[in-house]
């Protein structure tokens, strides 16, 4: 998932950042380094129930289901 991903599903970083309890400058610094890091984006597609996706090793998921 890209940070323009998990913006677009919550509209801004601080609801973004309210969505699991984390300050916003966390969420704006995603933004500033261009990725968010794969347990934060592992975090927020169990928080969404998949609606975002993490952006996993190729076949990961296959090994896994």
């Amino acid at each position: 998932m890209t940070y323009d991903d998990l913006i677009a599903h919550y509209g801004t970083p601080a609801a973004a950042a309210a969505a699991r309890d984390l300050d916003r400058q966390i969420v704006f610094g995603w933004k500033l380094r261009g990725k968010i890091p794969l347990e934060q984006q592992v975090e927020y597609e169990v928080v969404t129930q998949g609606e975002l996706k993490a952006d996993l090793p190729e076949g990961f998921r296959e090994q896994t289901a």
